[in-house]
């Protein structure tokens, strides 16, 4: 399996990455290294000394360099051998390959394929996860499911109204209603509309509605699979839809980012903000649990699925008019594959560069 590389990879929280240590995470199927320099900025080295191909995260924190401890060779942080036991000159062609890193917003991003590509203003706006005004409680799940599967999920909400029928839905009204779907810049953009519905049970335990609402969802969905989304519920017949709203109010800004490890294994993080007053983060808690169950209904169905998948009975998988965004997104992935296969073509692939001494 191809995976994009021309891409921001989310590879962890930044809370994952201790200041004295090294955390070794597989995205995309590049072994990767992520440690902080003594001054907090992160450093991204491929988990694979250039000598024997050790793990480097198998290795030893030197100040703001890692020793390979299979035969003792110091990289830096840009990933360039400063020494080789018994040694005096250090050839150039020993450099492991480094990788453009930014920590944003609590998560740590991580560009895997043309460095010269890497713009930070490509990110995503995940502002609300970190930003006084909004709690929540991060998220972090490791899921032996293809991310395309994943992917196919989160862009068509239709299985609300099953899937998480007791969690998340609460009603079969989702299923009745088409959403607005437009293609963007690098993903597609989505629009919910349910309006004089019954609220979902996550919505009784923060507040008691007295009757229905109306509620909506608008997300994007960009490569390589991060969701960032708004969503609210309110009394119905209230203003909602034209912008009005009240203090029956329930907004929360979803960041959710599944990311490959492997053709069949991914990482999942994910976390629902919210900006009602909640001092000892009990209403924060309260979603995480929700979202957590509701995210395990999603691995019981997707794992099932797979199942059925690869148990190869070649039958085609057939489309619905509701499909219209998952269709986009796998449409889109195809292309930019391709588009990816022809660059590198003409480029190169990314490689440890020589560095002169």
């Amino acid at each position: 399996m191809n995976f994009l590389r021309n891409q921001w990879y989310v590879a962890c929280w930044s809370h994952e990455v201790p200041q004295d240590d090294f955390l070794g995470r597989t995205i995309a199927n590049l072994p990767l290294l992520l440690m902080r320099t003594a001054k907090g900025d992160i450093s991204v080295l491929e988990d694979r000394c250039c000598h024997r191909h050790a793990p480097l995260t198998l290795g030893r924190r030197e100040g703001d360099c890692v020793r390979c401890m299979y035969h003792g060779l110091l990289f830096n942080t840009e990933g360039r051998c400063v020494e080789v036991p018994g040694q005096r000159v250090v050839p150039a062609a020993l450099h492991v390959r480094s990788f453009p890193a930014i920590e944003r917003d609590n998560w740590i991003w991580v560009w895997l394929g043309d460095p010269a590509l890497a713009r930070p203003d490509s990110l995503p706006d995940t502002a609300s996860l970190d930003h006084p005004d909004w709690s929540y409680v991060p998220g972090y799940s490791h899921w032996d499911l293809d991310q395309r599967l994943v992917i196919d999920n989160l862009v068509d909400f239709t299985h609300l109204s099953y899937v998480h029928r007791r969690t998340l839905g609460g009603t079969e009204a989702m299923a009745q209603i088409r959403p607005s779907v437009t293609r963007i810049n690098n993903g597609v953009q989505i629009e919910w509309w349910l309006i004089d519905v019954p609220p979902a049970p996550m919505h009784q335990r923060i507040r008691q509605f007295k009757g229905n609402i109306d509620r909506w969802f608008r997300y994007n969905f960009t490569l390589p699979g991060v969701l960032t989304m708004s969503s609210g519920t309110q009394d119905t017949g209230t203003g909602a839809q034209e912008g009005i709203y009240n203090e029956t109010l329930i907004e929360t800004r979803s960041c959710q980012a599944i990311m490959p490890e492997t053709a069949a294994s991914s990482h999942y993080f994910y976390a629902s903000p919210h900006n009602l007053p909640d001092p000892d983060k009990a209403i924060a808690q309260s979603i995480a649990v929700t979202v957590q169950e509701a995210f395990a209904e999603d691995y019981q169905m997707i794992r099932a699925q797979q199942d059925r998948i690869e148990a190869g009975s070649g039958a085609p998988m057939l489309a619905l008019p509701f499909d219209t965004a998952l269709v986009m997104m796998r449409r889109m992935i195809e292309q930019r594959l391709a588009e990816e296969a022809e660059y590198f073509r003409t480029h190169g692939q990314p490689r440890p560069k020589a560095v002169a001494q």
